[in-house]
């Protein structure tokens, strides 16, 4: 979801691809492609993260980065769990040559490079705000 200045919802996304084996949640009915100011990102949720070939897709239909929301409360006793959650949304930022822009309500939120590297973090298990500047082909 994008709420802009005026506290308007502008975009909303339901996932393309909910985590398997939950039974109360139905697909969305397409890509997450949300534009702003011109620039076009991508949106990912929650398991549709680890699908790699779906950033592909984003950006072969323009998505010149990328935003990732998760829901890692299953991993707040698990530091591995957190830790290995999040590698995947860094794959995805270098395998598409983009940034990633990942937040979570436990787990790693952080901003990768088209490298994949992480350049601003938030702590875990904590509410914090995340700024940083990306670029967006």
């Amino acid at each position: 979801m994008a709420v802009f200045p005026s506290d308007n919802l502008s975009y909303e996304y339901a996932a393309l691809i909910p985590l398997p084996l939950e039974p109360h949640t139905l697909p969305g009915d397409g890509m997450g492609l949300i534009e702003i100011d011109g620039k076009t990102m991508g949106m990912t949720m929650c398991y549709e993260e680890t699908q790699l070939w779906l950033g592909r897709a984003l950006r072969k239909d323009g998505a010149g980065a990328f935003v990732s929301l998760a829901n890692n409360l299953a991993f707040t006793k698990s530091r591995v769990g957190l830790r290995l959650s999040g590698l995947y949304s860094r794959l995805s930022a270098a395998e598409n040559g983009v940034y990633v822009l990942r937040s979570t309500n436990t787990g790693e939120t952080y901003v990768a490079n088209p490298y994949g590297k992480v350049v601003a973090k938030a702590s875990s298990n904590k509410r914090q705000i995340l700024i940083s500047e990306v670029f967006i082909r």
